[in-house]
């Protein structure tokens, strides 16, 4: 009976500590994903913004 409950306990341990690995992995991707969002939709917004005054000055 307790070498089972020992067992249990640290089954639910080991499965809290990957519960928590694989938590904080996906908290990490998600974080560097928004990033390369962020960074991407600022980059494309830059080189629009230079399209249109490339393209405007051509229009003058």
């Amino acid at each position: 009976m307790r070498k089972r409950f020992i067992r249990r306990t640290v089954e639910e341990t080991r499965r809290k500590r990957f519960g928590g690995y694989i938590r904080r992995l996906v908290r990490k991707g998600l974080g560097t994903a928004a990033r390369g969002t962020v960074h991407g939709i600022s980059s494309s917004i830059g080189g629009f913004a230079v399209a249109a005054v490339v393209w405007w000055f051509k229009n003058q």
